[in-house]
């Protein structure tokens, strides 16, 4: 019997946790402000979603890119459910 440990045993290090904030991709960023800022109204979020890759996480995008513009003239808000 060999006691050494078998590439099968998953020890926490070894088994991917998901990040609360997974990394944004930079792409799926870009067609979200392109969306945003082609539409002539204010878009919901589940419209959003349906224009996006389903592996999105359209609320990490939305925060990460109202803290890029609030410093800029232009500013990405909240109006009720939309954006």
């Amino acid at each position: 019997m060999n006691t050494s440990e078998s590439p099968q045993d998953n020890t926490p290090e070894e088994q991917p946790e998901e990040s609360p904030e997974a990394p944004i991709d930079p792409q799926h960023l870009r067609l979200l402000e392109a969306i945003l800022f082609a539409s002539a109204e204010p878009l919901s979020e589940r419209a959003l979603a349906y224009r996006l890759p389903e592996d999105t996480d359209l609320k990490a995008m939305l925060s990460a890119l109202e803290a890029q513009y609030a410093d800029r003239g232009v500013n990405l808000v909240r109006a009720g459910k939309s954006w």
